[in-house]
C-alpha cells in the first residue's frame, strides 16, 4: 500500500527518553542536595511513568502531573522538597536533552525523502520544542503535533482528529502511524483508522485489545515498509 503521510511518536521511538530523564532528574537532584543515586532515579522514573499512563486514561491533568511525580517522589523517599520549583528546574533541564536512538537521525534522513514525515508525541510544548531544536531533526518534519498544543493526550480521539485536520487527510488508512506505546500510540491510531506499527525493540507481548498492522523491532525496518 502507498502512504500520504508517515508519523512518529517521539520518546521511546526516536528519542532515549529514559537516558534524558536519567540526566536531568540527576542534575536536579544533584543541584539541591538531594538524593541522586540510581535506586531514587527508577522509583522517580516508575511514579512518572504511572502518571503519565493516569494522564492517558484523563484522571489527572497536566499541570497537576508536573509537580504531583514529584511530591509523590518526595514523600515516597522521607525528603522535604518543593515539589513545584523541582518540578520546574527539572522540566527545564528535560528540555536540554535531545537525545536520540543511535539510528534515528540516519533513518530520519532517508524516509524524509520518500514522504512528508511529522511527529505526534505526548508531552510539554516547549520542552518538546527545545529537545527537537536540540537534537537538530526539525528540518525533516513538516508539523511537530504536540498534545499539549492540541489539548489533547494521545489515545484521546480528538488528537488523531486534529493531526488529521492539519494534514487534510481523507483516507486515514493512508497514515502510516510509528509508536512504543500500546495504550497511547497503537490504541489510538487504531481507533482512528490509521495504519499502525509498534516499534517494539524489547520483544514485549501485546496484552492489549489493540493489534497494530505490523511491528518491528529496529528503527531502519521503517525504510523496508515504505518500500
Amino acid at each position: 500500500m502507498n502512504y500520504d503521510k508517515l508519523l512518529f511518536d517521539a520518546d521511546a521511538t526516536l528519542y532515549d527518553f529514559k537516558a534524558a530523564e536519567k540526566q536531568a532528574f540527576m542534575l536536579t537532584m544533584e543541584n539541591h542536595g538531594f538524593d541522586c543515586s540510581l535506586g531514587s532515579y527508577e522509583l522517580y522514573s516508575k511514579i512518572n511513568d504511572d502518571m503519565w499512563k493516569r494522564l492517558e486514561r484523563k484522571e489527572i491533568g497536566k499541570a497537576e502531573l508536573r509537580v504531583e511525580r514529584f511530591a509523590s517522589y518526595a514523600a515516597a523517599t522521607h525528603q522535604l522538597m518543593d515539589a513545584e520549583q523541582i518540578s520546574m528546574e527539572y522540566t527545564n533541564n528535560l528540555a536540554e536533552m535531545g537525545i536520540l536512538f543511535d539510528d534515528a537521525m540516519a533513518v530520519i534522513q532517508t524516509v524524509s525523502q520518500k514522504i512528508e514525515c511529522s511527529i505526534a508525541s505526548n508531552g510539554i510544548g516547549y520542552v518538546q520544542r527545545r529537545r527537537f531544536a536540540k537534537s537538530g531533526i526539525e528540518p525533516y518534519f513538516k508539523h511537530l503535533f504536540i498534545s499539549e498544543e492540541l489539548q489533547a493526550e494521545k489515545p484521546d480521539p480528538k488528537f488523531f482528529k486534529r493531526v488529521e485536520e492539519v494534514l487534510e487527510i481523507h483516507d486515514p488508512k493512508r497514515i502510516l502511524f510509528f509508536g512504543d506505546s500500546l495504550s497511547a500510540d497503537i490504541k489510538g491510531g487504531v481507533m482512528a483508522g490509521w495504519t499502525t506499527v509498534w516499534y517494539n525493540p524489547d520483544h514485549l507481548k501485546n496484552l492489549s485489545e489493540y493489534q497494530p498492522d505490523y511491528e518491528i523491532d529496529s528503527l531502519s525496518q521503517v525504510i523496508d515498509l515504505l518500500n
